[in-house]
């Protein structure tokens, strides 16, 4: 379990959709803003480089400065900063809308979260790696949905 203090802030950089068609050297620094989406603040997209952050708790950026969830800085995975980098290009050229793209990445946020707490931080390093946190996490949303805890259609959307 990681101790609190050890949970530092991190240099941030707020893009908007149309500054994603450049290069980004740093992808573990961006918050996305979606101003067509409800949501009022910056999804922290950067802070999924890192396998150790902070917990999401309702409430904690109510405040109205934007800020860039707390991570271990050490936590920082190359393989992940490449994955975010083509996720961030991926959302550039989509043609989705901000409230779709916010759906999209509220699941991904979901699904690192739940890689990370349950020993899978490395499921990019390899295809064995990817195979077996894939396989793990399928049988958590298939125990949701035995449980009664999630719909069909919210673990299959998910799952994708």
């Amino acid at each position: 379990m990681i101790k609190e203090d050890m949970y530092s802030s991190r240099a941030f950089l707020v893009l908007a959709r149309r500054d994603l068609g450049l290069e980004i050297l740093h992808p573990e620094k961006v918050l996305l803003s979606l101003p067509g989406s409800d949501r009022a603040k910056p999804v922290d997209i950067g802070s999924l480089c890192f396998s150790q952050r902070a917990t999401r708790k309702a409430g904690w950026n109510t405040n109205g400065e934007i800020q860039a969830l707390p991570v271990v800085l050490d936590s920082l995975m190359g393989q992940r900063r490449e994955f975010i980098a083509r996720l961030l290009d991926m959302v550039a050229v989509s043609g989705l809308r901000d409230t779709s793209i916010n759906t999209q990445l509220t699941d991904i946020v979901k699904a690192f979260d739940w890689l990370d707490a349950n020993h899978h931080s490395n499921f990019l390093s390899t295809e064995v790696a990817a195979e077996k946190a894939y396989i793990a996490y399928t049988d958590y949303l298939y125990h949701q949905i035995q449980n009664g805890k999630m719909a069909v259609n919210t673990a299959s959307k998910r799952q994708k």
